[in-house]
């Protein structure tokens, strides 16, 4: 399985672009025994993981000092370029 390192983000809403000139991607993640959890991604790091498998994949999400099991529910991409401007992550229940 595939592993994707994040880190927790200070900026919220229209201070996140600032991220993207980074070479950051904003994301969250969400799902069943959690909060809510604002993250930035390497986007070179997940631009690699996307060649390597589809959208449809299930990772393992690095936040931190925890692990979290993943999908990609939905990634946001610029109109023009295609690029990768924020994504989101549905964590799975771990029945």
């Amino acid at each position: 399985m595939q592993v994707l390192r994040a880190r927790i983000r200070e900026a919220i809403g229209k201070k996140a672009k600032t991220l993207l000139k980074e070479g950051k991607i904003p994301a969250v993640l969400y799902g069943p025994g959690i909060e809510n959890l604002n993250l930035e991604i390497d986007d070179k790091e997940f631009e690699k993981l996307l060649r390597e498998k589809n959208e449809n994949l299930q990772i393992i999400l690095k936040v931190e000092d925890k692990d979290y099991r993943v999908l990609i529910k939905e990634i946001q991409r610029e109109p023009i370029k295609g690029k990768v401007i924020h994504i989101d992550f549905y964590k799975l229940s771990t029945k």
